[in-house]
């Protein structure tokens, strides 16, 4: 490289910083990554609590009241 050589040091430090990212991705997807074998007992709970919730919902049709007790006493 010459003096007179122009040097674009926002290409190096992108690039410093993609491989940066890169590696901290692959290493976080290492430490978060399930197995099937784990993530099926997981989801099948998560399904078992959701259709639990769900029949524990109360309707939210027309309210049922009983007579009517706008009569003045």
């Amino acid at each position: 490289m010459n003096m007179g050589d122009v040097v674009d040091l926002n290409r190096y430090r992108k690039r410093r910083e993609r491989q940066q990212a890169e590696q901290r991705g692959a290493k976080n997807r290492a430490k978060t990554r399930r197995t099937k074998a784990e993530e099926e007992p997981a989801r099948t709970e998560a399904e078992h609590r959701s259709r639990e919730l769900d029949g524990k919902r109360p309707d939210h049709g027309p309210p049922d009241h009983g007579p009517s007790d706008d009569t003045p006493a």
